[in-house]
């Protein structure tokens, strides 16, 4: 397995490729990942999200539902579905993360047409388990070109390394983020400057695209005003890390759900936002 040595990232700027700590949280939660994928092409992708999905996981179908019961339920199906972890990062309190990478889903025979592949990047929050096992607490994702050339790991300079841990009231640390993410959507909904809510290496994901990182992908995904209504916030025991989730509405009239990563030193920066939208209705 490539997971020796990384390329790493911060400020937006990609440094030389350094170890990763193996003893970290981090090395950990990448290969939880990993050990996913891998289960997915061996043994198919209901095995794989099984074994992999906490109990009370949400999925997107195109809004959330309750995932483990739908792969529970789903028959072995001739479907090949593959990702690669891209980027990861984690909480202090080393419990609580996410993973984004590449998919590629279809063409479950061998050599098959170009067609028959469907192309994305995912989005999983992981959380620890009481037995110290990883397991994916929500996942989502967007349909993307087909990617060029090899997939290259990417973390945040230290991400590795243990932090002090401050004991948080984990209920005043979501209401402090739904807080700052409901100032984000009615500042971005009056057109307003809205870029000093972003991460400088944030990442902007959005449908038909294949992801930008930094301010420069921040400008160009906000030319679009949306509407913004959360519905559930999240945040790590460390209150260091969260998410938010909802829906939003363009001013094309393009409507969908919403997945905003957030984290927080002086205040919560948005470090990942995503747009899934709804399939286009019938007429």
């Amino acid at each position: 397995m490539k997971l020796l040595k990384f390329a790493s990232l911060i400020f937006g700027v990609q440094l030389l490729a350094q170890e990763i700590d193996s003893s970290s949280a981090l090395f950990s939660l990448a290969e939880a990942e990993r050990s996913f994928a891998k289960t997915s092409v061996a043994e198919g992708a209901r095995l794989a999200f099984v074994n992999n999905l906490a109990d009370n996981a949400i999925l997107f179908r195109p809004g959330p539902v309750k995932g483990k019961p739908i792969w529970v339920a789903r028959k072995p199906a001739p479907f090949s579905l593959k990702w690669e972890p891209e980027f990861v990062d984690i909480a202090v309190s080393a419990d609580f993360g996410y993973s984004t990478g590449p998919s590629e889903f279809g063409g479950w025979q061998p050599n098959a047409p170009a067609d028959q592949y469907g192309y994305g990047y995912f989005t999983s929050i992981w959380k620890k388990q009481a037995d110290g096992a990883w397991k994916v607490a929500l996942d989502i994702g967007i349909e993307t070109p087909k990617t060029n050339g090899e997939t290259q790991f990417k973390f945040l300079s230290g991400a590795d390394k243990k932090g002090s841990q401050k004991i948080v009231a984990e209920k005043d640390a979501t209401e402090s983020l739904l807080k700052r993410d409901q100032e984000f959507s009615a500042a971005w909904s009056k057109n307003s400057e809205v870029s000093n809510f972003f991460a400088t290496h944030a990442r902007i994901h959005r449908s038909g695209k294949l992801p930008t990182t930094g301010m420069d992908g921040v400008k160009t995904a906000l030319v679009l005003v949306s509407e913004c209504k959360a519905e559930l916030a999240e945040v790590a025991s460390s209150g260091d890390m969260g998410y938010v989730y909802g829906t939003y509405r363009k001013s094309d009239q393009e409507t969908g759900w919403y997945l905003r990563i957030w984290k927080k030193t002086e205040e919560w920066k948005i470090v990942l936002d995503l747009q899934a939208p709804n399939p286009p209705q019938k007429k």
